[in-house]
């Protein structure tokens, strides 16, 4: 059987695999972390340098979000204390009857006004000390039972002091604006609300 014997070109070949290959690899290497290196410390400086400016607007940005989430709270306030005021002028001098005895029977008594108005509503508003407000096409067009559900309902955002809730809701939910989910959570939170509100009427 022959037996295979190199030639001289092969062994030069091999013997140039096993020097240049190895050491041409560790240059790039080399070159390569060198390379990282000043990458990592140029990134480093610059966020050094620009680290003021960097909280600067930070710090602006925040303060804008502030503002703004306190001027909805503003904006919120003064729209519900002009409905409220422009609706205590037509309000009754003494509650009907009927609606005395619910609001004593439900912890309601002095903390529910009905006023003169063609629509039928209800809501309770209020911040410090909430109130319900009825108007009198309600309270004249429904029977007693689901008058007392409506009060009922009102009587548990009264309890809870749901009108500073929501305004503290809503706030948060201007400051937060950038964050994808705060509307979702916004409406879910007052769904909940008024859930809360239909199962103590219930």
């Amino acid at each position: 059987m022959r037996r295979y014997v190199p030639s001289g070109f092969a062994l030069l070949a091999a013997v140039a695999l096993i020097t240049i290959v190895p050491s041409a690899l560790a240059d790039a290497c080399t070159r390569s972390y060198v390379a990282l290196s000043n990458a990592c410390m140029w990134v480093s400086d610059a966020a050094r340098v620009h680290s003021g400016a960097v909280v600067v607007m930070l710090g602006a940005a925040a303060t804008a979000l502030l503002l703004l989430a306190a001027s909805s709270a503003v904006v919120q306030l003064v729209r519900t204390a002009r409905l409220t005021t422009a609706l205590r002028a037509h309000r009754a001098d003494s509650l009907p009857p009927r609606v005395e005895l619910l609001t004593a029977r439900l912890g309601l008594r002095g903390l529910v006004d009905v006023v003169d108005a063609p629509e039928a509503f209800a809501f309770c508003h209020g911040l410090r000390h909430p109130r319900v407000m009825l108007s009198s096409d309600l309270v004249e067009a429904m029977p007693d039972d689901e008058l007392e559900a409506v009060l009922r309902h009102e009587a548990e955002h009264v309890k809870s002091c749901d009108p500073l809730r929501i305004v503290l809701a809503r706030t948060l939910a201007v400051a937060l604006a950038f964050v994808p989910l705060t509307p979702g959570l916004l409406q879910a939170y007052l769904c909940r609300r008024e859930l809360d509100a239909d199962r103590a009427s219930v």
